[in-house]
């Protein structure tokens, strides 16, 4: 048995388009686990950093490019591994 935290942040679209329409995409950053199976053991929280890349789905001709955000790095812990 164990208990799960996710935490999760509200990133910009990226989008660049200088229309500032605010509109903002919900992203995970970090997962916590405990153990709880006999004595609680907390292991090291998992923070998931992202980074905005331009979305691969476009139509031809519409002149739109929209960014999404993806996996850039996963740290597991304080030693960046």
């Amino acid at each position: 048995m164990g208990a799960w935290t996710f935490t999760h942040l509200f990133t910009g679209d990226g989008d660049g388009d200088g229309e500032g329409d605010g509109s903002k995409i919900l992203c995970l950053s970090m997962i916590d686990h405990e153990g709880r199976s006999g004595t609680a053991a907390k292991l090291p929280t998992l923070e998931l950093h992202g980074e905005q890349f331009v979305n691969r789905v476009d139509a031809i001709g519409d002149d739109m490019t929209s960014f999404a955000p993806r996996f850039g790095a996963v740290q597991s812990d304080p030693a960046g591994h």
